[in-house]
């Protein structure tokens, strides 16, 4: 893209990628719920109840679309990097060397993994939506819209909340997310825990200061082997 098409060319295909990608949650997770619970309601009086039928269409199109994701290959081999991610963050929280041999020794389901993140959204959203009166499709996805930043905000310290408490609330809201990391990740290999935990050292500078990347490492002794012939 660089080359034959300039920078410029890449940064609008990435920018395009993303606007697609709102358009695209937002049909999926919003406009498609709402619209099944309009024609249920057409049906059959919802009431408050609405917002709950529209949840469990939202966790079926969530369920649906993991799975379907998690059958191309290449997503295979991300998810065993997601698997890796969550072992090596284990391994660290567990005060253990940080070694590929230490950290598959830990579950590849984690608590705050974004998964359960998302099921968290969805439970808060399916409570804040009951307070959502309007009926009319359009108007009621505008208002889902409008609110998403508060359900955000709430799911985010729900999560920081579940990490730093163990209790029955705390293991009822993770529950769905972790059941789902099934799909979500997978067993990685040794290489790719030596990635994770590469990743994760570099990605914290002030708790590990030492710690030198493997590619810094073989740049420096190059430069070594130059300096002293």
């Amino acid at each position: 893209m660089n080359k034959h098409f300039g920078s410029s060319f890449l940064n609008f295909v990435m920018g395009l990628a993303t606007v697609f990608s709102l358009l695209l949650a937002i049909v999926m997770f919003i406009i498609l719920p709402t619209t099944a619970g309009s024609l249920i309601n057409s049906w059959v009086e919802l009431g408050w109840t609405r917002a709950f039928f529209e949840g469990i269409v939202r966790i079926i199109i969530v369920i649906l679309y993991l799975y379907l994701v998690s059958l191309i290959p290449d997503m295979k081999r991300v998810f065993q990097y997601h698997g890796a991610e969550h072992k090596s963050v284990f391994c660290y929280e567990s005060g253990k060397e940080l070694t590929p041999e230490n950290a598959k020794i830990f579950k590849r389901f984690h608590p705050r993994c974004g998964t359960s993140f998302l099921f968290v959204l969805i439970i808060i959203s399916i409570i804040i939506s009951t307070f959502i009166p309007f009926t009319d499709i359009w108007v009621r996805t505008i208002a889902k819209i409008v609110v998403a930043p508060v359900v955000i905000s709430l799911g985010y310290e729900l999560l920081m909340y579940s990490g730093n408490h163990d209790n029955k609330l705390v293991k009822i809201l993770v529950a769905p997310g972790l059941w789902m990391q099934r799909i979500t990740t997978q067993e990685p290999d040794d290489t790719m825990l030596e990635v994770a935990l590469v990743s994760l050292q570099t990605a914290m500078p002030d708790i590990f200061p030492d710690f030198i990347p493997p590619a810094n490492a073989n740049k420096d002794e190059s430069i070594n082997i130059r300096n002293n012939m």
